[in-house]
């Protein structure tokens, strides 16, 4: 599968998880070279602003970061275009797209 259908199968996977209004988590991605992965989680927090939530780490240690980036209701919209750098940035760092 092409990077833009991969893009383009997140977003709309984004929006539907949107509707449910639960945790999702929307792709992987690893760097066998480099040994290491990352996520990203979709959620809704009690007001009903989208949380993004990114994770990364080391594939072979207990070493992971995290960070989440609220959306407000206002910007909801815009989910795609962040969904769309997140993959841009994660192709050109060698990251390949792992299913889930």
């Amino acid at each position: 599968m092409n990077p833009q259908t991969q893009t383009s199968n997140l977003i709309e996977k984004a929006n539907q998880a949107i509707q449910l209004d639960g945790q999702t988590k929307l792709a992987s991605w690893v760097n066998a070279e480099k040994r290491r992965y990352y996520r990203l989680l979709l959620g809704m927090d009690l007001i009903g602003d989208i949380v993004l939530e990114r994770e990364w780490g080391s594939l072979d240690s207990n070493l992971h970061g995290s960070k989440r980036q609220v959306i407000a209701q206002s910007a909801q919209e815009n989910i795609g275009c962040v969904i769309a750098e997140i993959c841009k940035t994660r192709e050109h760092r060698g990251y390949e797209f792992a299913d889930i």
